[in-house]
């Protein structure tokens, strides 16, 4: 008797007469699982575990491709005259050899050009009633995934769902034939099953048939907020808006997202108040003491507003066209929404201006001055309006300034004039602005004739960058070949890996433009020291205001900032333009100067990485990777905030809003004998009794990706708030539950040269939950050797 093969996917464990049909089994309904995960039990050498269908596959075209390739189902022929067969749809056909390649390479599984994968979270234990409507939920919300989860061409989608009727119909005639050779007559009649595939059908079809109908299911089904077209004047100049009222409602029905917006109100309210020193939100700034709606409701939640534009190009276009949009979004607390978006050359008339606005201003007032009320919360919902963000050309464009003004003044805080540029704000001081002084001053912008279209300001840490390799070359310390072949040989760690900058060729040195994106930039600034260590002592110019600079970013991108830090960023912003000056005052730029202004705005508004722009810059990408895709250049303001209202449809159709799984990779089996002596002996001491255990190389735990290999943060100690790092071992599954071997590493000291923490190995196990990985820093750093020296290198001041 031929053995069974049970399916470990399914709750009941069902039995199959052969592994090839097993092999269909999971294939055709478990392939898609979010938390697939099968041990290979086929052989005493096996015992792997795989947690996706790909890799699964792979390694049974591997080693047990005999097994797929056995055809022989003699043993349906024994199945007793009494018993109907397992299933209707088997036959000698249905189990025939896969034509599909069975070969491939998991390197092609992670596309890193494609944007996130969308995994249904929905619990499999609802009790859910199988109607033709839920169907028609089914399919939409599987044609949704499709259009705004992969963002395939709606030409693929429609082939796929003409496909998809064609296979209804061969599934009929399956049926049909199977049924006519079955001695045992079927409990529904052939009509019956006729008109439901018939119905099917024509659901199928009427859903994908055109753009309205299906947008008429997903706003049935999963609540879709179309964009609100706002004419802006009578030549057809159109704006969209989605009004934020209801894309806050849908946000807010999910359960996960109200437990985690008010225990993070109150647990940051708390903080602040027990350690009056500590800054966290807008609230503790001082802006907030003066904001209307936190006077009359102080544990409201915080609306912030964010502005940005973006350049599309028209890859079909005889010149290249390229599209200026502007978009809006809204934070509420720390989850980004869009508000909308606008061709921005329809903005530059302040009329237009205004009845765009008009839109949001009346949302958000409403907000503001009424209660909100959602299912999943019993209380009352208060909401207030906290700051405005934007970059130097989307404040001015916020403002109506849609072309260059000089005034003599570069500063909209201080008005300093152009002839105290390169004056050491040591030796002068101003004034900062007032509503009378500034209402001067924009009344004669709008008096200008000036005609110049306003232009973007330069960042300053590429600036000094480009400034210290300068250096070198005058020097003669290094040519720009050898700068270029030493960044070039640098190893980055694993965690800055992802942010690793382009070269940096001779031609971009002469020209002093970096190339690559902001991130890209930040990591290559933040490890000059490191990369360029042997030559480092020698840039006598340079280094102080490398120094400088890398200590006032270490404030500015700290998510907790202490009060008492105010005046002592006020005076390395001071020290910074001073030195600049000194040394080099042809970069002498405006955004220098902004930087003596970040101690006041920190002041006011809490911690700068809250209305740090740098945010939202993936939202940008998204936009620009959709309209590339989609290929629609007639209205592409309407067609992307169409696409992402969709997108938030597939989003919100999940059971939480926060698609929070832990999913690992390289997931291997380990014994305890091949563990070494002192993880044995951790083990031991911690009441382990295991013999086996599951290990990882990484684990994506809350959204962060954990990796072996890498240095975290456990904790801060003493008043000096120095960090303890552990150094992660293992990744392993113990007692069902993913916990770090870590190695505790003792802080030597701290490096000001190489702005990094000097370490060392101490031979001090521990075992510890993720979640003490996470508490001070949540994600990994890497470590770096210099001069046979270990380095840890943190970007943020840390702060208990």
């Amino acid at each position: 008797m031929s053995p069974l093969y049970s399916c470990s996917l399914c709750q009941n464990h069902q039995s199959f007469p052969a592994f090839v049909i097993l092999y269909k089994h999971i294939r055709s309904i478990h392939r898609n699982d979010m938390l697939f995960n099968i041990r290979c039990t086929l052989n005493i050498t096996c015992g792997s575990v795989y947690t996706t269908f790909e890799s699964y596959r792979s390694h049974l075209s591997r080693y047990h491709r005999d097994l797929l390739n056995d055809c022989n189902l003699s043993i349906l022929s024994t199945t007793s005259d009494n018993e109907q067969p397992s299933s209707l749809l088997l036959s000698d056909t249905a189990i025939s050899q896969d034509e599909e390649n069975e070969h491939i390479d998991e390197q092609e599984i992670d596309d890193e050009d494609e944007l996130e994968m969308f995994q249904d979270t929905r619990s499999k234990d609802n009790v859910e009633e199988f109607t033709i409507n839920s169907f028609a939920k089914h399919y939409t919300r599987f044609l949704l995934d499709l259009r705004e989860g992969l963002l395939l061409p709606q030409s693929i989608i429609k082939s796929i769902a003409s496909y998809f009727t064609k296979m209804i119909s061969t599934l009929f005639k399956i049926i049909q034939n199977q049924a006519a050779q079955s001695l045992t007559g079927l409990l529904i009649t052939l009509e019956d099953i006729m008109k439901l595939i018939s119905q099917i059908q024509a659901l199928m079809s009427d859903i994908a048939k055109n753009e309205h109908q299906f947008l008429k299911r997903c706003e049935d089904y999963f609540g879709y907020v179309a964009p609100i077209k706002i004419k802006l004047n009578d030549q057809d100049y159109y704006g969209y808006y989605i009004p934020m009222k209801q894309s806050i409602k849908n946000i807010l029905t999910k359960p996960d997202v109200i437990n985690y917006l008010v225990d993070n109100c109150n647990d940051n309210i708390t903080q602040a108040k027990n350690d009056p020193d500590l800054m966290l939100t807008y609230r503790d700034g001082t802006a907030a003491q003066d904001n209307p709606s936190l006077k009359i409701h102080p544990n409201s939640f915080l609306i912030q507003f964010y502005t940005d534009g973006i350049g599309i190009t028209n890859p079909i276009g005889p010149k290249k066209d390229e599209y200026k949009l502007t978009l809006f979004y809204f934070v509420l607390e720390d989850l980004p929404d869009l508000v909308g978006i606008c061709p921005t050359k329809y903005l530059s008339l302040q009329t237009n201006q205004t009845k765009y606005f008009e839109a949001i201003i009346k949302d958000l007032n409403y907000l503001q001055t009424t209660v909100l009320a959602v299912q999943t919360f019993n209380g009352q919902l208060h909401f207030a309006f906290s700051v405005l963000a934007a970059d130097n050309l989307a404040s001015n464009e916020i403002g109506g300034f849609q072309r260059n003004f000089n005034s003599g003044q570069f500063c909209r805080s201080c008005h300093i004039s152009y002839q105290f540029k390169l004056t050491p704000l040591t030796d002068i001081s101003f004034l900062p602005r007032k509503v009378t002084t500034h209402n001067a001053y924009v009344q004669q912008v709008v008096n200008s004739s000036n005609a110049r279209i306003i232009a973007g300001v330069a960042g300053v840490c590429p600036l000094v960058v480009v400034a210290m390799l300068k250096e070198a070359s005058a020097k003669r310390i290094m040519t720009y070949a050898q700068i270029e072949q030493k960044i070039d040989a640098f190893v980055y760690g694993m965690n800055d890996q992802n942010n690793k900058p382009p070269l940096v060729r001779g031609k971009h040195l002469s020209n002093g433009h970096l190339v690559g994106s902001a991130s890209q930039k930040l990591c290559l600034f933040r490890l000059m020291p490191i990369i360029f260590s042997d030559i480092i002592d020698q840039l006598t110019d340079t280094l102080e205001i490398y120094t400088c600079l890398r200590e006032i970013i270490s404030y500015t991108y700290s998510t907790r900032f202490r009060k008492s830090g105010l005046l002592y960023l006020r005076s390395l912003a001071i020290w910074f333009q001073s030195l600049m000056v000194h040394h080099l005052p042809d970069l002498m730029i405006p955004k220098v100067h902004f930087i003596s202004e970040y101690w006041r705005l920190i002041g006011a508004n809490g911690p700068a990485t809250h209305f740090w722009c740098m945010r939202y810059e993936a939202k940008h990408l998204y936009f620009k990777r959709l309209a590339t895709r989609s290929s629609c250049f007639k209205n592409p303001a309407f067609t992307l905030a169409k696409r992402h209202q969709l997108r938030q449809c597939l989003i919100l159709s999940n059971k939480n809003y926060y698609n929070i799984f832990s999913e690992t990779t390289s997931l291997k089996i380990v014994k305890h004998s091949q563990l070494s002596i002192l993880v044995q002996r951790l083990f031991k001491e911690n009441h382990i009794h295991e013999t086996i255990f599951d290990e990882c190389k990484s684990i994506h735990y809350k959204n962060v990706l954990i990796m072996a290999r890498s240095a975290f943060i456990e904790k801060l100690v003493y008043e000096e708030e120095e960090p303890c790092f552990v150094y992660v071992l293992h990744l392993l599954k113990v007692q069902n539950i993913w916990k770090a071997v870590v190695e505790h590493l003792q802080v030597i000291g701290f490096n000001e040269k190489l702005w990094s923490y000097e370490i060392e190995f101490r031979g001090t196990l521990d075992l510890l939950d993720l979640d003490r990985c996470l508490n001070v820093l949540p994600h990994g750093l890497d470590i770096y050797h210099v001069e046979g020296s270990a380095y840890i290198n943190v970007l943020s001041r840390l702060t208990i």
